[in-house]
């Protein structure tokens, strides 16, 4: 396996490893041949340890950039609230504009979401939560 740069990044308590696929075919080559083990790299005794991976990818349309998350477990997120918090805060801090953003519109698989960076606080505009059991995707077994 080749060296893979990554950052590290920690919100309200979760922590995710973020790899900046801009500019590179990083991403579509571990889509294409799974070059680490997302499960492993997360493990926090053998491995890095982290809530999960996310993968920053130009954006489709016209936005600041495209947020691809996995879970610890390997399995694909739609998007986190505290892993886009993470992903704005390296955005913010590592692209060299002249003139910092205050809003930064992130594609995700949960739909577009607007994030603002104000005074060093970040917000994201998550949309209405899904309150109902029965409307919550998820692959839970009942016991």
């Amino acid at each position: 396996m080749k060296n893979i740069t990554f950052e590290k990044y920690q919100g309200n308590g979760n922590d995710f490893l973020l790899i900046d696929t801009r500019g590179n075919e990083l991403y579509k080559n571990y889509k294409t041949n799974k070059i680490f083990d997302i499960k492993k790299i997360c493990n926090r005794q053998f491995g890095v340890g982290a809530d999960g991976v996310i993968f920053i990818e130009e954006p489709n349309e016209d936005n600041y950039a495209k947020m691809i998350i996995f879970n610890s477990d390997g399995s694909e997120a739609q998007m986190c609230g505290n892993g886009i918090r993470c992903l704005v805060e390296y955005l913010h801090v590592n692209d060299s504009m002249n003139n910092k953003n205050i809003e930064y519109k992130i594609e995700t698989k949960a739909g577009l979401k607007i994030a603002k960076y104000i005074n060093e606080q970040i917000t994201v505009k998550m949309g209405v939560p899904i309150l109902e059991c029965r409307n919550i995707p998820t692959t839970i077994e009942k016991k």
